[in-house]
């Protein structure tokens, strides 16, 4: 759009760092204008590998560089060949969405991998910490072994369900939270199995699937797309010399994307406030259709 036609190369190095710092070598002796570092696993090892160089690189779909601690606050700029953007919602923002949507919310149950190191920090603990602030209680569902995800999943679900039904018979002051760790939201099928009628809510709407594939009820976060639109604005203007990528605050998305499954949100006889229904970015309705994406509403002709 913007008349730029570079040429790309897509590497996966599978995280073999070897192989990662070959390929970094190789874009040193290219004289390569730009690295997009897709992915949080690749942008930690690029900055940790590649800061200082003189090619220019942005991070995208990665998640929060603040948190990481790769730069100290979100408007400090990095003042090295790195420009950072982030897949995450500030946890205050994020707890203001969660208490619109349950006024009276008493417990979160937060799903995350031990050994994802990224969605902890970044994710998981900021928002147990100021949970706890607040006055609202927190269940941690941990996976310990990612291999065996779905063995661990069932029995601490169920637990989690149990403890939270000491406060809230009910379970309509209570929310599940699952953040962006594969091994938990690639076995949506036994998180909403045994989740009873606690809404499962996903920290990123590529969470939120239509028809019947098992996913979040809603997802309250920042999509891969808008990030990565963020992103490559960041690149124009460096390809363009008008910025330095050192001179870029990290770009946050806000408002965020909102993505809800209504055919889900029935099962559990659950209200959403409108407010969500007129934020939402992607909408399935009671059939589990999609009727509006990217925020338009789609017509007859178009489902």
């Amino acid at each position: 759009d913007k008349k730029l036609y570079p040429e790309f190369e897509i590497i996966n190095f599978n995280k073999d760092h070897i192989r990662g710092k070959d390929v970094l070598k190789a874009a040193q002796q290219k004289q390569t204008d730009l690295i997009f570092a897709m992915g949080s696993l690749s942008i930690d090892f690029v900055y940790k590998n590649f800061k200082n160089s003189k090619i220019p690189v942005v991070s995208i779909c990665a998640k929060d560089p603040v948190m990481m601690h790769y730069i100290s606050d979100y408007h400090t700029k990095s003042g090295t060949n790195f420009a950072f953007t982030s897949i995450n919602m500030p946890v205050k923002l994020q707890m203001v969405y969660f208490k619109e949507l349950v006024p009276d919310l008493k417990n979160i149950g937060i799903l995350y991998a031990k050994n994802n190191k990224s969605a902890v920090m970044t994710q998981a603990a900021p928002l147990k910490a100021y949970a706890k602030s607040i006055s609202i209680n927190v269940m941690e569902v941990v996976v310990e072994d990612q291999k065996n995800a779905r063995r661990e999943l069932i029995p601490k679900i169920k637990y989690a369900v149990k403890e939270m039904k000491k406060n809230d018979p009910g379970l309509q002051k209570s929310i599940f939270w699952v953040t962006g760790s594969t091994s938990i939201f690639s076995n949506f099928d036994i998180i909403t199995q045994h989740s009873d009628k606690v809404p499962v809510i996903g920290a990123s709407p590529s969470m939120v699937k239509g028809g019947d594939v098992p996913g979040a009820m809603m997802a309250i976060g920042v999509g891969f797309e808008n990030n990565a639109q963020l992103a490559s604005i960041y690149a124009e203007k460096i390809l363009k010399n008008q910025k330095k990528p050192g001179e870029f605050e990290v770009g946050v998305i806000n408002p965020p994307d909102i993505a809800i499954n209504f055919k889900m949100v029935q099962k559990i006889n659950m209200k959403i406030p409108f407010s969500f229904f007129e934020m939402a970015n992607l909408i399935f309705n009671y059939q589990g259709e999609k009727v509006k994406t990217r925020g338009s509403i789609l017509s007859d002709k178009k489902k």
